[in-house]
């Protein structure tokens, strides 16, 4: 595929790229023609045993001025990812602890409105009845139960050949996720939800997803975020897909998302159009 240069006004406020980034995409998009990727990279679900370039590639900040200008903010230390800011001004706050394969072990959710990476104490933290704990539970290498204080709580089922085929939920009576393969590649994800059976449809490109990569890396399977972005990754909360989405299609009704990408291949802001033509921007920092 050919590939195109942009040149953007540098910026100081993000906010403002709004008025002139949906201009500049749809000039320039309509010199691009997107296409699914190939057979080797689309849809290609790793379940948090693949492998990831550089730390210093992970994603920092995911910034939504549409949804309130909220943000979800990625802290690490020495690579290594330990709380996520949930969107920002809401001070929720996830804490991760990992097993000896460095996949996640335990997720400690709780509520901080002075939240700060430098002062936050840990155990009090740990030890707050008000705290949520996520706990994964493995076997065989793979994440197959996320028990939420103490009780048995998401499932996770696998085919013969290690990928991820059923999600099912407690906490909704009859929810759950059902993937479908052809060639070890997603065809179609058919979600039940209190009964209901509706079918998920992507079209992907051919770069991988930064919410993937991250996650994918640590083997966390669920992300519990508030924006936007979410709408294009499974449903609205499992970090599933390797490759980024352009169409999500539900009973007719597509989202198309457009990407404006860095020279490495990651995407520095996103369009995204619901089926209304309402279209929402976000954009990502590494």
């Amino acid at each position: 595929m050919p590939i195109f240069i942009f040149y953007l006004i540098s910026l100081t406020n993000k906010f403002n790229i709004m008025k002139n980034l949906n201009l500049i995409l749809l000039a320039a998009f309509a010199l691009i023609l997107y296409s699914c990727s190939s057979d080797d990279d689309n849809n290609n679900i790793d379940n948090g045993n693949g492998d990831i370039p550089s730390g210093e590639l992970f994603i920092k900040k995911i910034e939504s001025p549409h949804w309130n200008n909220e943000s979800d903010i990625f802290h690490y230390e020495n690579d290594i990812l330990k709380f996520i800011e949930y969107c920002e001004n809401y001070n929720n706050v996830s804490y991760f602890e990992y097993n000896g394969s460095n996949k996640v072990s335990k997720e400690y959710q709780f509520v901080d409105e002075n939240f700060d990476v430098n002062t936050v104490n840990i155990d009090a933290v740990i030890n707050d009845p008000e705290t949520n704990v996520n706990e994964y539970i493995y076997e065989d290498g793979k994440a197959i139960r996320i028990d939420i204080n103490g009780s048995p709580n998401t499932f996770f089922s696998y085919n013969e050949n290690g990928l991820l085929i059923h999600i099912s939920e407690n906490y909704y009576p009859n929810n759950s996720y059902l993937i479908h393969y052809e060639d070890n590649k997603i065809t179609q994800i058919a979600q039940t939800y209190f009964g209901d059976t509706v079918i998920h449809t992507y079209v992907f490109d051919d770069k991988i997803s930064p919410i993937y990569e991250l996650f994918n890396h640590y083997g966390i399977l669920v992300y519990s975020n508030c924006i936007g972005y979410r709408d294009f990754q499974l449903l609205y909360k499992y970090p599933l897909f390797k490759n980024n989405v352009l169409t999500k299609t539900v009973d007719g009704n597509s989202k198309i998302a457009n990407y404006l990408y860095l020279e490495n291949n990651r995407p520095e802001a996103i369009i995204m159009t619901d089926w209304t033509g309402t279209q929402y921007s976000e954009f990502f920092t590494y």
